[in-house]
């Protein structure tokens, strides 16, 4: 069987975020597979790499015995070929790991197309990042002193909260017992220093939480992650109380403190 890859890798800095778009078609042109992936910080020449091998790896997956890349980089293509000398350390390590998944399949060749050519690719990765920038922007930090707030805009499957007897477990974070509060409407929370981080959920309602210089607002479907060394206030906003979850996070560096779970 011999498949169609459009590949393309995009870096937004350079070095910056970046992301793979991979589209998988057969000779008719039938899609077989579309991937988006965010790989991190890196260069266009690594993102366009790591497309290379996400694209090798899926065909191998789907049997192929030949396949056709095409790429927008012409670098990466002639380095692939052997007309460019691969000079950069960490793209001579995915030069290598390309040419070693490339021996599986009985054919492959890489041609080097104009970018209009790999447009859905390019439109997969993009997206990616689009994304990733929307979900940097949700996520809003304030640090006085050493202590970080964060308020988190999560997805539902990171959200989801599930009953662990009279706890609560939030499904992002590792096995933690939540205790429920509730705060009602003209009622404020001060909270100070703990002996580790805490974190909360927003169950319901909405609410404004002031620290380190700078206030928050809190809705339904909020995480909130406040580190121990910081102090503010909790308080509703409008009439309906506003319901979390809340925890203390294990800490990995060893500090003592006491089981959540009061065992």
């Amino acid at each position: 069987m011999k498949l169609i890859l459009h590949i393309d890798g995009a870096s937004r800095g350079n070095p910056g975020p970046a992301a793979i778009g991979v589209i998988v078609t057969d000779e008719n042109g039938t899609v077989l597979a579309e991937i988006g992936e965010y790989i991190g910080e890196t260069t266009n020449n690594v993102a366009e790499y790591k497309a290379l091998l996400r694209g090798l790896k899926e065909a191998d997956r789907l049997g192929a015995q030949e396949i056709s890349v095409y790429s927008d980089s012409e670098l990466l293509v002639k380095q692939m070929e052997g007309a460019y000398r691969v000079r950069h350390p960490g793209l001579v390590t995915l030069n290598n790991q390309a040419r070693n998944m490339i021996r599986v399949f009985a054919q492959v060749t890489l041609t080097h197309v104009p970018r209009e050519q790999t447009t859905s690719a390019d439109k997969l990765a993009n997206e990616v990042l689009d994304l990733r920038k929307q979900e940097t922007a949700a996520t809003t930090k304030a640090t006085d002193k050493g202590a970080e707030i964060r308020v988190v805009k999560m997805s539902p499957k990171e959200t989801e909260i599930a009953p662990w007897g009279s706890r609560w477990q939030l499904l992002s974070v590792p096995p933690l017992a939540l205790h429920r509060l509730m705060i009602n409407p003209g009622q404020r929370l001060p909270y100070q220093e703990t002996p580790v981080d805490v974190v909360a959920h927003v169950l319901s309602g909405k609410g404004r939480l002031t620290a380190g210089g700078a206030e928050f607002a809190l809705e339904t479907g909020d995480s909130v992650f406040i580190s121990k060394s910081a102090t503010g206030v909790v308080e509703v906003v409008g009439e309906q109380p506003l319901v979390v979850v809340a925890g203390l996070i294990p800490n990995i560096k060893g500090e003592e403190h006491e089981p959540v779970d009061g065992t």
